[in-house]
């Protein structure tokens, strides 16, 4: 008898249904919500990386930008899936695929029970939220993954292998690699328990992999001109600034009267995550401090997800909102699911329904699909953006409409706009590329880059200008005139506002005034 190809064993076969399984959901749920809602603001941010990649830009060096690997991944797709926004999310859904793959895999540890793997499947293509934000846990999902075989099999080619996928997240995101090497470090210290010797080895092999993942942006540092320089100094202000705005945590006993009814289901259920996460930290430090490799290999999934699930926390308690939150959750659920298969594997199935169950309660306001279904009617208008037609949500209409009227009927092909100070999706939206770096100024400025924004209007002869001056987390400091007085100020007297039929609160036109009628600007 012939035996079959060694491509056809079980666990290929079974590697092969979990993409499948991955794929439909994934791409399932886009079809279902994936024309509604836009985000002007985070989704424009990678949007328009996507549009001015495509125009030779590199990110960083010649616009604000996150690292370079997301832009890559969206522009490569784009020649697939289009330029348009939609086009740009069946990019995210795609390397949100395999991050779910990659946790389905590893949940495949502790059962393959297909009831189990499907309720599993659902909770995590669920937690791919929002869409632009999706590499983030998909990440992570890897990271858990890439635990697990170190686990069960903590080889020399693992620990390389480990290595490049560090560096290669890195690549996708620098924090990212940071949490990588936090995750991956406590693994490295468990798997060398009793066996301290093989220690620097291994650390010298998943360093030299770390370099060889890491390679694209070391060779952009070597080859693009200028990319070291821009990227060191945005490393040092976000080293000083922070990368998120901090708000409080919102913990389940502090929620609102003014959540009812449905409401007060879904952000009581979600703000019980906050909870879970410290909890499940505490619970598995015994695990994480007293095993070593044996026991480790038999509870590999258990390990993985905990040492995953710490740096990726300090990410959601960074900022506490719920696209944060995201970011953590689809490790903590596998983390859930291995503990409790640890200390009782008889309930396994339902706690995995169970988790199906809260996190279908606490996104059901969410998505965009829950929002159209539950919210008012009118909380959504339908219109074209780009040659594709989105339901966008009404308070984000009106940006679009006034930008897509200074862009056709007032400037000329050629005028330079400016889109300030959150708003970088109206770039693309009405195919312009901006004549500033800064996209997305949200953190207060000095007095030297205020003073090098001024210049920069100045030597890019920008005409327009289409002002947000809108507050952030209701905080006064962070209007536009507060984070970059001086630049405000500027804009009020070499500019003058221009009144269009279409109004939208906080958000002003201004046209350059003529040379004759601009007053003497005093230097900042």
């Amino acid at each position: 008898m012939v035996s079959n190809p060694p491509y056809f064993n079980r666990a290929n076969v079974h590697l092969l249904w979990l993409t499948l399984l991955s794929l439909v959901l994934s791409f399932g749920w886009f079809l279902l919500d994936g024309n509604i809602g836009i985000d002007l603001a985070d989704e424009g941010y990678l949007w328009y990386g996507l549009r001015a990649v495509k125009a030779g830009m590199l990110p960083t060096r010649d616009f604000q930008a996150y690292d370079p690997g997301r832009y890559f991944w969206v522009t490569a797709w784009s020649t697939l899936f289009g330029e348009g926004l939609i086009g740009m999310r069946a990019a995210c859904v795609l390397f949100s695929c395999m991050g779910v793959t990659c946790g389905l895999l590893a949940a495949r540890r502790i059962s393959t029970d297909w009831r189990f793997l499907v309720a599993m499947a659902l909770c995590l293509v669920l937690w791919m939220f929002p869409r632009y934000k999706s590499f983030e846990q998909s990440i992570a999902l890897m990271g858990v993954y890439m635990a697990v075989r170190l686990i069960e099999r903590p080889c020399s080619r693992q620990f390389f292998l480990s290595g490049i996928f560090i560096g290669l997240m890195a690549f996708m995101g620098r924090n990212h690699g940071v949490y990588m090497v936090l995750a991956f470090g406590l693994i490295l210290l468990i798997l060398s328990r009793g066996e301290w010797s093989a220690l620097p080895k291994r650390v010298l092999l998943s360093g030299a992999g770390i370099v060889v993942g890491y390679l694209p942006q070391l060779l952009m540092f070597l080859l693009a001109p200028g990319y070291f320089r821009a990227f060191f100094e945005m490393l040092a202000r976000e080293l000083s600034l922070g990368t998120n705005l901090g708000c409080p945590v919102p913990w389940p006993w502090l929620i609102g009267p003014e959540n009812q009814g449905l409401m007060f289901i879904c952000n009581a259920v979600q703000r019980c995550f906050y909870v879970a996460l410290p909890l499940f930290i505490a619970a598995t430090l015994f695990p994480l401090l007293s095993f070593g490799p044996a026991k480790a290999a038999r509870h590999p999934l258990l390990i993985a997800a905990a040492a995953v699930t710490i740096p990726y926390a300090h990410f959601t308690f960074s900022r506490p909102d719920c696209v944060h939150l995201a970011h953590a959750v689809p490790a903590l659920i596998l983390g859930i699911a291995a503990l409790f298969h640890w200390l009782s594997p008889v309930f396994l199935r339902a706690v995995a329904f169970g988790l199906l169950a809260a996190t279908v309660a606490g996104l059901a306001l969410e998505t965009g699909l829950g929002q159209k279904t539950v919210f008012p009617e009118g909380t959504f208008v339908e219109m074209k953006v780009q040659l594709e037609r989105l339901h966008v949500p009404e308070r984000n209409a009106a940006p679009l409409l006034l930008a897509r009227a200074l862009a056709s009927r007032l400037a000329k092909p050629g005028d330079p706009i400016a889109f300030l100070a959150h708003l970088p999706g109206l770039y693309p939206a009405t195919n312009r590329l901006s004549p500033l770096k800064a996209l997305y100024l949200i953190w207060p400025a000095s007095l030297s880059e205020d003073e090098a924004l001024i210049a920069a209007f100045k030597e890019k002869q920008i005409k327009w200008v289409l002002l947000q001056d809108e507050m952030i987390d209701g905080r006064d400091d962070l209007y536009f005139h507060n984070t970059h007085p001086q630049t405000f100020a500027y804009i009020k007297q070499v500019f003058e506002p221009v009144v269009l039929d279409i109004s939208c609160r906080n958000v002003t036109i201004y046209r350059l005034r003529q040379a004759s009628a601009i007053p003497e600007v005093p230097s900042p």
